[in-house]
């Protein structure tokens, strides 16, 4: 037996995956998975599944050579790595636990567990999860360039998908079936941040949709009858539900607390409808202040910058480095809101720097440390770039505002090394392709707006080079995320695939003659080595440089770490108290059903 699949037999004896005994009326067990096939860290997509009665558990694995999925299923001694799964996301136990569905490159997939060849089953298909509708169909989320996000359902069997639900102006995804197929449960939001996420229940037979819980990020149906729902503070309620009227017969009460919920209000857990239950201990998007910020050295070795510090943020509001390196520009949430604050790396000092009640995020440097720019959503929805001095002692005032419905908000900067241009990503809505936009503005003239890319694919992460001449950005027109540069700014006169096999989050070095990027698993801090002589841009090598500590933050849509000026340090942000040699914590519980109904009066 290997050493790790001992270690997760070791773990599953535990449990009681082979005793024979009948189970307590409601056990929890804490699970431990071997580092070479420790729970990959994927954000937005779900990372593990559970089947009815905990027959079986599969999940998304980061080994040695690339993540790929594992089952582990109560009649087997040891795990099983499921061939042709490499870059797997997302994987969804059958009700009986013999065949897994799951996202590999945009296709919802089907394998079975004891042997057998993966089948394709759709095409444009999104990474939040999938829902079975008995042992025979299953729910997806279907993507398109320039849409939202609808459900899909497809036939196990094939045949060509259907489109169930499509909503005006929301995206919908994450779906889950309730009893007898004749409805779902489905999150839904309509902004790029996903902040307005909401559970809407629909009604298959005569297509009617409709709002079940405002700011739920997911829900799934138990046959306690209960709605059992995430919110994005980690908080886990149950809602007494009539699955036949698809209606709330009374009010949620709470009965989980600290589920993990990342950035993008996605939470780390799953309910089956017999009440089983697997979720991940963490930080969540509203939760309490739970993270920590980090240095990471070339090598991966990792400590926070300041011991003891924790914060409330996420990987969307964004963090920078000052120019010179010693301080700190992030957004925190407090009780106070969302803010811009200082913290001074050299003596730990920490300044808050803007207080209006709007969210404020993603903070950047002038080129000469003396101010600090963001984005705020002072006048209602729209996200706006603002500017302050970095000791607070002037008044945060609008550099550039933008149109009133808020189609045009701005997302990210990145300011070139003299100052005269600014590069920006527009438009964005999560889940919606071809809505994210590079444009830039020329701050020597009259400022006015100069389109880089606008197609039906989105561009994300404008990244200017340290002496202006080429622009770095991260586009899923191959079909998957990729890193590219182009001349600047007359974008058109060239293009280079920077990446190999997928990349996020570019960051020119310091010193202009690297790009590092986090490879499209989340997993690995990549770099790429060019030049630039000649007025030519080509890449002369790829490195990976260290695995990304474990609970690390990061956004596939905004560049979420920072590198000293010396090119030689990372800061980031991660989950704090969770040491690599562990991983996360993942909680079994079985028969919750009992304990949902005992709580709710049943």
């Amino acid at each position: 037996m290997a050493a790790g699949a001992a270690a997760v037999f070791a773990v599953f004896a535990v449990w009681g995956w082979t005793r024979s005994e009948p189970s307590p009326p409601v056990a929890r067990y804490t699970l431990a998975f071997p580092a070479e096939a420790r729970v990959a860290d994927l954000p937005v997509a779900p990372t593990f599944s559970v089947s009815t009665g905990a027959s079986a558990l599969a999940w998304a694995a980061q080994t040695d050579e690339g993540r790929h999925l594992y089952v582990k299923s109560r009649a087997d001694l040891d795990p099983v790595r499921l061939p042709d799964t490499e870059g797997a996301r997302a994987p969804m136990l059958s009700p009986d636990g013999q065949r897994v569905a799951f996202e590999q490159e945009g296709r919802l997939r089907l394998i079975p567990v004891r042997g057998g060849a993966a089948i394709t089953l759709a095409d444009s298909v999104g990474q939040w999860g999938f829902g079975w509708v008995g042992e025979d169909e299953i729910l997806f989320a279907r993507v398109s360039a320039g849409a939202f996000p609808r459900i899909g359902r497809v036939s196990v069997s094939g045949g060509a998908p259907e489109i169930a639900v499509e909503l005006e102006g929301r995206g919908a995804f994450a779906p889950s079936a309730l009893p007898d197929g004749r409805g779902l449960l489905m999150s839904t939001c309509g902004v790029a941040t996903c902040s307005d996420v909401e559970l809407w229940v629909h009604d298959l037979d005569n297509t009617e949709s409709r709002v079940l819980v405002p700011g739920a990020a997911r829900g799934w149906y138990s046959a306690s009858g209960h709605v059992v729902f995430v919110r994005p503070d980690g908080a886990v309620f149950a809602l007494p539900f009539d699955p036949k009227r698809l209606e709330a017969t009374g009010p949620a009460f709470p009965i989980l607390e600290g589920v993990k919920v990342d950035g993008a209000f996605q939470p780390d857990m799953t309910v089956t409808p017999d009440g089983t239950v697997l979720l991940m201990l963490g930080s969540s998007v509203a939760g309490e202040a739970r993270l920590e910020v980090a240095s990471v050295s070339r090598s991966g070795e990792a400590r926070p910058v300041d011991p003891g510090w924790r914060v409330s943020s996420a990987r969307n509001r964004g963090w920078a480095l000052s120019p010179d390196g010693t301080r700190l520009a992030l957004a925190l949430n407090s009780d106070e809101g969302d803010d811009i604050w200082i913290k001074d790396l050299r003596d730990g000092s920490l300044l808050r720097l803007t207080y209006d009640p709007a969210e404020d995020a993603r903070p950047s440097w002038s080129p000469d440390g003396e101010r600090v720019f963001f984005l705020s959503r002072r006048r209602g929805g729209i996200s706006e770039l603002y500017v302050r001095r970095a000791d607070g002692a002037d008044e945060a005032r609008a550099v550039l505002t933008r149109a009133d419905d808020g189609t045009e908000s701005l997302w990210e900067t990145s300011w070139s090394a003299d100052g005269s241009w600014l590069v920006a990503r527009k438009g964005g809505t999560s889940g919606r392709q071809g809505s994210r936009n590079i444009i830039a503005f020329d701050l020597r003239g009259d400022s006015a707006e100069i389109p880089l890319l606008d197609s039906e694919y989105d561009a994300v992460s404008p990244q200017l080079s340290p002496d202006g001449r080429w622009l770095a950005y991260a586009s899923e027109e191959s079909g998957t995320w990729e890193i590219y540069v182009r001349p600047f700014p007359d974008v058109t006169s060239g293009r280079t695939v920077v990446s190999r096999g997928g990349g996020l989050n570019p960051m020119w070095a310091h010193a202009g003659n690297e790009i590092f990027y986090i490879a499209p698993d989340g997993e690995e801090m990549m770099a790429a080595t060019v030049e630039t002589t000649g007025g030519a841009f080509r890449v002369t090598e790829r490195t990976r440089l260290f695995s990304l500590p474990v609970g690390t933050y990061w956004s596939s849509a905004h560049t979420s770490y920072d590198v000293t000026p010396d090119d030689r340090t990372f800061i980031l942000m991660r989950t704090a108290g969770i040491q690599d040699e562990g991983g996360p914590t993942i909680v079994l519980i079985e028969n919750f059903r009992q304990e949902i109904e005992a709580r709710g009066g049943r």
